[in-house]
């Protein structure tokens, strides 16, 4: 092999580099107002990646009420007192600059929400009220309740382009083995508010199982913590790292996140 011919990957070290920039830290606020008094109801961060097709994308449970029913009975009594409920989106990117935008410009799948009476109780045990809320939960159907982790996705268009290449087919045609690597905000570790730059903490594991689950979805071998939720899962394709997944959350026996939502569920 003479040097000519041998070609050398690039180190995955080098090739983040190349999309740490369109990895963003997301912090959402749920704010209820009464008689033009704001209050905090809740609260979450989170990642979000920018596609070169202009997609913003995340975790649908990073940006939506509708997976705490607490919070979702929270914004129904403050309706019911005459109050208004509004939801505030700011990205901060690595250079140190913040952006809001409008929860409403976000595209979900809602296929698998329901409603239902929930009866919010205090730490003493006294009801508090019924409401009618919606949740993004399945019904009882045993196969929406396996689907309902697929959808956990969601994106919005903000008027800019990023560099980071989704590889829709490679997605949900991984095999078991694959390293895959993970850039996000771990627990907000990564978020620097002193200078108000921010840098993506880094992580890889493998991929469990050949093609998707059950669940529609990217099974790895080891969890993920939280903040990592929406942020993008890469594989190695040629030279270059191309996005195949969302780190969406972990099953209903696991306390960290090991399901990944495969970019080719984005509609």
């Amino acid at each position: 092999i003479t040097a000519t011919n041998l070609k050398i990957k690039p180190e995955v070290s080098t090739l983040l580099k190349s999309v740490a920039d369109d990895v963003y830290f997301i912090q959402v606020k749920y704010i209820g107002s009464i008689e033009g008094k704001d209050y905090l109801l809740g609260g979450a961060s989170g990642t979000a990646f920018l596609l070169n097709n202009g997609r913003l994308v995340t975790a649908r449970h990073c940006i939506s009420e509708r997976y705490d029913p607490d919070l979702s009975w929270n914004m129904q009594h403050i309706q019911a007192c005459g109050g208004t409920f509004r939801k505030e989106v700011t990205l901060y990117t690595p250079a140190g600059k913040s952006f809001s935008i409008s929860d409403k410009s976000f595209v979900t799948d809602e296929r698998y929400d329901i409603e239902m009476p929930y009866t919010k109780v205090d730490k003493n045990g006294e009801e508090l009220g019924t409401y009618q809320i919606k949740l993004a939960y399945p019904s009882n159907n045993a196969k929406a309740e396996q689907m309902i982790f697929g959808t956990d996705w969601a994106y919005a268009n903000i008027g800019r382009t990023g560099k980071i290449v989704a590889n829709e087919n490679l997605s949900k045609n991984l095999t078991a083995g694959t390293t895959v690597h993970v850039l996000g905000f771990p627990k907000a570790l990564g978020v620097n508010d002193g200078d108000k730059l921010i840098e993506s903490i880094y992580n890889s594991m493998t991929v469990s199982r050949n093609g998707l689950n059950e669940a529609n979805c990217i099974m790895v071998s080891s969890g993920i913590d939280h903040g990592n939720s929406g942020g993008p899962v890469f594989a190695m394709v040629g030279n270059r790292l191309e996005v195949i997944g969302i780190v969406s959350r972990g099953d209903f026996k696991s306390d960290h996140y090991n399901h990944l939502v495969p970019i080719c569920n984005l509609r």
